[in-house]
C-alpha cells in the first residue's frame, strides 16, 4: 500500500498525491467517479499510480462522493464566454 493524500483543487478535478518508492510522489487526477489521469511516462510508476489511485478511491467512496457532487455542480454553473 502507498501513501494517498487528495485534495479538491479550483477547476473542478480532484487530485491525489501518491507517494511511490523509489520515484517520489506522483499525481493522479479525476473529475468523474471511475476516470483517472496520470502524467508520468515510467510505466511501472504510471501502473502503480493509477491502481492506489483507484483503490484509495474505491476505499474511501463515500468521503469522495461529496466532492464528486462539487465538481458536478461547478461545471453546470460554468457559462460560456
Amino acid at each position: 500500500m502507498h501513501n494517498v493524500t487528495y485534495e479538491l483543487a479550483e477547476g473542478g478535478t480532484i487530485v491525489f498525491t501518491i507517494e511511490i518508492d523509489d520515484f517520489g510522489p506522483a499525481i493522479v487526477k479525476s473529475s468523474r467517479k471511475g476516470v483517472f489521469s496520470c502524467r508520468v511516462t515510467d510505466t511501472r510508476v504510471l501502473r502503480i499510480a493509477l491502481q492506489a489511485a483507484e483503490a484509495f478511491a474505491d476505499a474511501h467512496e463515500a468521503e469522495l462522493a461529496s466532492c464528486y457532487e462539487e465538481i458536478a455542480r461547478q461545471w453546470s454553473l460554468r457559462s460560456v464566454a
